[in-house]
């Protein structure tokens, strides 16, 4: 599948399950299912992850020359900092992009 269309679908099925109160429940009271972390937000992240990846090993010269290198460089780093410390993408995912996290950690 092409990057683009694997992106476009990554972004309507996140905006599908955001919108599916059985998998985030807005009640007050509403507990999240007990396996959410695990099935849902890991899955969610380990693919977000892979479109960070995309961006810098594809399109990283782009994003510099729109002046955007600052803009990327501090979503990816929150990006890790929020997965790391709640466990959400396994250390061997970052494989691709270990150099690029190095350096900006």
């Amino acid at each position: 599948m092409p990057a683009n269309a694997y992106i476009s679908n990554l972004m309507r099925w996140i905006n599908t399950l955001i919108d599916d109160e059985t998998t985030f429940p807005v009640e007050k009271d509403a507990r999240f299912d007990e396996n959410f972390i695990t099935e849902v937000a890991s899955v969610v992240f380990k693919r977000l992850l892979r479109v960070y990846s995309h961006l810098y090993h594809h399109h990283f010269s782009a994003v510099c020359d729109a002046g955007l290198k600052s803009v990327l460089n501090t979503s990816f780093h929150h990006f890790v900092l929020f997965v790391t410390r709640f466990r959400l993408v396994s250390s061997r995912e970052f494989a691709p992009v270990r150099d690029i996290v190095k350096a900006i950690m």
